[in-house]
């Protein structure tokens, strides 16, 4: 097991080290879980947690790192809660992608037009716009293809300025804090504090010997992601009755158990809010010539029920097909099919040694940070949410800790060992 545990050294080239970027991975990772576990009954509506880590990563550790951090933190994510290729996950990643490339250019001109460039809180505001105005484009282009959704985006552009400007202070109080002589943290994770309930994955880890079970999970990826384009490009209904008896017979092939079944349905109600939108815009907005009757103002259209119905049954089918693939591999499989599958990009300088690398140090060390929160937010007074301020106060307080906590990975004993522990198991 030695070797799992050396690339949380730092090397003395300066570069960013494996180990440190993955343990921030994961913290950022325990924020977004954290987050994505409180109703959301607008998508895309969020304080944005995770994107603070990313904030603070951009100013002290450099461009490349930020990247790693924002884009790896949604695959881990994803692998926990077994999202992973799912609707939400191609929302989350490209936004993570296109934020991050654009609060560092903007960072980069500030810093070269001294009086004239953006503050940390306006690099913010940009940041949680683009990843809003992506993730909304994306849905349009690929799941509601229905301009109605555009009546989001007023809602969403506000939601992502105030967001961003409350990340954009959250990130310079911390970076002041970091600053400062570091002291022994209050916050202790010793066996007095740790909960009797501890960290496990929210997806359903594979239990079976099937076919499915044993292919390569390359292979299984590589499937996922041609039937999800199949699914998006189809409007055929005969086509969406087709792939769902194939993915009946998957699930029959498989063997799985009643809960499994019951697990989709799960996932499925946790995309309620996001269906829901996806239906009732065409029903709304659509101006077929068929009418069917009347709702109040609104004229219901046989044409708007029928392009309705399929946008919702395109993130429908796409969320199981998704979810049989968590349920035939586990996160170890996936992280290893990721890896082969990006090893011929290695010639452009992608390494897909790096990125399982740091994707399965972060899954070894994510228990650990989840008790590492838990502990601080426990220990912290509670809080009355009255002014801003309060809420800045305590955010920037857990995001010091737990980046001290993962910053400096090199130096933190008992954080080696606990992620040591995880790797064994």
């Amino acid at each position: 097991m030695q070797s799992h545990t050396k690339p949380l050294q730092v090397n003395s080239a300066g570069k960013t080290d494996i180990g440190r970027v993955a343990c921030l991975v994961s913290i950022a990772c325990v924020l977004q879980i954290s987050e994505s576990l409180i109703p959301h009954p607008v998508p895309g509506v969020r304080l944005g947690l995770a994107n603070m880590i990313t904030l603070v990563a951009l100013v002290e550790m450099g461009f490349r790192a930020a990247l790693e951090i924002s884009v790896l933190r949604v695959v881990l994510s994803s692998l926990v809660m077994g999202t992973f290729l799912s609707p939400t996950f191609i929302l989350s990643f490209s936004g993570a992608l296109l934020s991050a490339i654009i609060m560092y250019m903007f960072l980069w001109l500030s810093a070269r037009l001294p009086g004239y460039g953006f503050s940390l809180i306006g690099i913010s505001v940009i940041g949680a716009v683009t990843h809003n105005a992506v993730q909304l484009v994306l849905a349009y282009y690929i799941l509601i293809k229905h301009p109605g959704i555009f009546y989001l985006a007023p809602l969403l552009m506000i939601s992502a300025i105030v967001m961003g400007v409350v990340t954009g202070l959250v990130a310079i109080q911390v970076i002041l804090k970091l600053k400062q002589p570091q002291v022994k943290p209050a916050v202790s994770t010793n066996g007095s504090e740790q909960t009797d309930k501890p960290f496990a994955p929210l997806t359903v880890l594979p239990q079976g010997d099937s076919f499915l079970h044993r292919l390569a999970p390359e292979y299984k990826i590589i499937a996922t992601v041609a039937i999800s384009v199949i699914i998006l490009l189809t409007t055929n209904w005969w086509w969406y009755a087709v792939i769902g008896l194939f993915l009946v017979g998957i699930m029959l092939i498989g063997r799985l158990s009643f809960n499994a079944y019951a697990s989709v349905g799960t996932r499925i109600r946790r995309l309620s809010s996001f269906i829901f939108i996806a239906f009732i815009f065409p029903v709304i907005f659509n101006s077929g010539s068929v009418a069917l009757g009347t709702l109040g103002p609104l004229r219901i259209t046989e044409a708007g029920l029928t392009t309705g119905g399929l946008f919702a049954l395109r993130i429908i089918f796409l969320v199981w097909l998704t979810f049989l693939m968590s349920v035939f591999t586990g996160p170890a499989n996936i992280t290893s099919g990721i890896r082969r599958i990006l090893s011929p990009f290695r010639v452009i300088g992608l390494s897909g040694d790096r990125i399982a690398g740091v994707i399965s140090l972060s899954w070894a060390s994510l228990p650990v940070f989840w008790e590492k929160a838990r502990a601080a937010i426990r220990q912290e007074q509670p809080i009355k949410v009255r002014k801003i301020k309060d809420l800045v106060s305590f955010l920037s307080n857990l995001i010091t800790f737990l980046y001290q906590q993962g910053g400096e990975s090199d130096k933190n004993v008992e954080l080696k060992a606990g992620i040591r522990t995880e790797l064994e198991r």
